[in-house]
This record gives structure tokens, C-alpha cells and sequence, in this order.
């Protein structure tokens, strides 16, 4: 019963999230918001870094945190771009095109059993996503609109970054490697903001607030469904 509490607390988390990324970068530039966001987040997750800290064994492991944190700097600067042309209720279904690739690339890399529920269950999905992008009477004419292209691009690449993190899980503890995969993607974008001071300004002093919501909410997503491990 606690678990399903948790559940529904998490779900809750990120469903608040997603409205308070779209509340900001309805006027915000994406890119400058996607740096923000990481280093708020990797800030947030800095005290649980330093007491878990624990350097991996194998030292190649660390090319998974750079491929990694690489991959979700494309993920955040893709994804929130979407925010800034795409209604929220629309980009949400879209992005659950990542079940499809994650299906797909799982079955194809990790080997894993593709079972008549899962291919059934994905093609609902993937009707599901078809049916939000039907625009007029042109059967997939949304599918040119940037925000569908920007969130499919970010689905595609969050279920390549799942794959990674995976096996990455597997030599790093779980929060030290979530610091990283927040704190490596600010870094890389950092050179995209050096010149975008007015942009930086303006999330700090119109939509501060809104964005240290989205940093808590999506950070109490991920404590919330990392102790769901325990149910």
C-alpha cells in the first residue's frame, strides 16, 4: 500500500514538473533554461555526492558518465526546446514514443525478450502518438511542426541514454552518478550561454521561483522512484 503512495507521489512530481518547465519556457530561451536547470539540480544532488562518494574501480567506466551526461545535455536541449513550441498536453504523449525506442533498442542491444504484451502495449503506445500529431484533414502533418520533430528527437535520444545508464548504474552509486549526469550537462552547455546574459537575467529575476519548483519536483522524482526499489 506505502508503495502505491509513492507511486502516485512521483508521478504527481513529474506531471508538476513538465507544467512548470512549460510555464517558463513559454517565455524564457530554452537553451539558457537547460543550463540552469542542470546546475540547480546537480547543486541540489552535491550533498548526497560528497557523502556516497566512491570512486569507480575501472576507470574506462567514466567514458559511460561522459556518454551520458552528453547524451542528456542533447535530451535537455532538445526536450525543452519542444516545451517553448508544443503544448504541454501534446508534447507529453509524444514523448512517450520513448517506450518504442527503449523497446527497440533494448531488444537489439541488451538482448532482451520482446513478448507479444510488450509489442502490443508499445503499438498502443505508438497509435496513441500517431493520433495527437493528426493535424486537419493531412494525415501526420504535425509531425513537420519543430516542437513534434524537437520532442521525438528527445524521446529517441532519453531511451539511448536509459541503455547507457543502465550499465553505468552498475559501478557508480546511484547518487553520485546522478550528480554527474546533472552537473557535466551544465558544463557542456555553458559555452551555448556565455553571451546570453539577458536570457540568464530574465529566468533569475521573471522565473525564479518556477524554476526552482521544476529543480525540487524533479529531484523528488527521482528520491521518490529510486525508494520505490525497496517495494
Amino acid at each position: 500500500m506505502l508503495g502505491i503512495v509513492f507511486a502516485i507521489l512521483s508521478s504527481g512530481s513529474k506531471g508538476l514538473e513538465k507544467i512548470a518547465h512549460r510555464y517558463v519556457l513559454a517565455n524564457e530561451d530554452s537553451v539558457s533554461y537547460a543550463f540552469v536547470w542542470n546546475l540547480l539540480s546537480s547543486l541540489l544532488f552535491l550533498p548526497l555526492f560528497i557523502l556516497e562518494f566512491n570512486l569507480p574501480q575501472e576507470p574506462w567506466t567514466w567514458s559511460l558518465v561522459l556518454i551520458s551526461s552528453t547524451l542528456w545535455a542533447l535530451v535537455s536541449y532538445f526536450g525543452f526546446k519542444a516545451y517553448s513550441s508544443l503544448e504541454v498536453s501534446l508534447k507529453e504523449p509524444i514523448g512517450k514514443s520513448k517506450i518504442f525506442f527503449v523497446l527497440f533498442l533494448s531488444v537489439l542491444f541488451l538482448r532482451e525478450s520482446l513478448t507479444v504484451e510488450k509489442v502490443i502495449g508499445t503499438l498502443l503506445i505508438f497509435g496513441g502518438v500517431i493520433l495527437v500529431t493528426y493535424h486537419q484533414r493531412k494525415r501526420f502533418g504535425s509531425f513537420r511542426d519543430k516542437g513534434v520533430i524537437y520532442t521525438l528527437i528527445s524521446a529517441f535520444l532519453s531511451a539511448v541514454v536509459l541503455l547507457v545508464d543502465k550499465y553505468g548504474m552498475m559501478f557508480f552509486k546511484p547518487e553520485m552518478y546522478s550528480f554527474l549526469v546533472y552537473f557535466i550537462p551544465a558544463v557542456i552547455l555553458f559555452p551555448l550561454v556565455i553571451r546570453k546574459k539577458l536570457e540568464l537575467k530574465s529566468i533569475v529575476q521573471q522565473r525564479f521561483g518556477a524554476t526552482i519548483m521544476a529543480v525540487v519536483l524533479g529531484s523528488s522524482y527521482y528520491l521518490i522512484f529510486d525508494f520505490l526499489a525497496f517495494f
